[in-house]
């Protein structure tokens, strides 16, 4: 990838990625024969899982159960796609951390709240946020 990353994903994902010219190497499910996801987790080569709601209950164990690996083997976690965004976004402009501003909950709900009724400068609404619209 172009930031430097490599890049995993179980058949289905890691197909649509390698079809849409994002390199990514195949791994098995973690219901699958090993090696599979859980094996990459536990001997450290996944350094960040993202993984998104699934319809199904076997699919929402497993999610669960992928989840909860990565926290024993401290792996941080992405769970939804803007999150997702706002990170590689952060990453391509090089933002660490430290250069990032924390809200308090009730703060941001009223930032939230300003941005739905177009009260904010128009660069900050969402339709005109680039971050939003990848």
């Amino acid at each position: 990838m172009r930031l430097g990353f490599e890049l995993y994903g179980t058949g289905g994902t890691a197909n649509y990625l390698n079809k849409a010219g994002i390199p990514t190497n195949s791994v098995r499910k973690m219901e699958e024969e090993s090696p599979n996801s859980l094996d990459y987790v536990a001997k450290g080569a996944i350094r960040l899982l993202v993984n998104t709601e699934s319809n199904g209950a076997v699919m929402v164990n497993n999610g669960f159960r992928l989840r909860r690996t990565c926290i024993e083997h401290g792996v941080p976690t992405i769970t939804s796609l803007d999150t997702l965004v706002a990170v590689i976004e952060c990453l391509e402009r090089g933002i660490k951390p430290t250069d990032l501003i924390a809200y308090e909950l009730s703060c941001f709900a009223e930032i939230v709240s300003a941005t739905r009724f177009k009260e904010l400068p128009q660069n900050e609404s969402p339709l005109e946020n680039k971050m939003l619209s990848k």
